[in-house]
């Protein structure tokens, strides 16, 4: 795990850690997140299916084996069924709101967003990134 994703998990409770695993390594956006179900898993081609993106369409993305790793794990302790959601909607009125102060933790840590206002947590301090030559 990269240093960033580890200042970043350490200041998440545990609870909202895994959408946030899933967003940093699929990149998905926040609504296609929140809609996501069990079903949408192919779990012999290791493909999640966004369904509605944010242009209309479908698309699919690949997990990688943290993704694929912490999805199972979930699925199996919890139990749940292919039409439930993989973040359900008691999660989602948390995550709304956390995926917002999410994007702008990862425009500091460096994952390529940006934003002029960016709250950091105590402790954290800002980094100007250095360029790639």
């Amino acid at each position: 795990m990269a240093d960033q994703e580890t200042i970043l998990l350490k200041h998440l409770s545990e609870k909202n850690q895994p959408i946030v695993v899933v967003a940093v390594n699929t990149e998905c956006r926040q609504g296609e997140l929140l809609r996501l179900t069990w079903a949408d898993i192919d779990w012999n081609a290791v493909i999640l299916t966004i369904r509605e993106t944010k242009t209309g369409d479908s698309r699919r993305t690949p997990m990688n084996s943290t993704v694929q790793g912490l999805l199972s794990n979930t699925q199996k302790s919890f139990n749940f069924a292919p039409p439930d959601r993989i973040f359900p909607l008691d999660a989602q009125r948390i995550s709304g709101k956390l995926l917002i102060r999410l994007l702008k933790l990862l425009c500091w840590l460096g994952f390529g967003f940006t934003t002029s206002d960016i709250p950091l947590p105590h402790g954290c301090r800002v980094r100007t990134p250095t360029a790639v030559h």
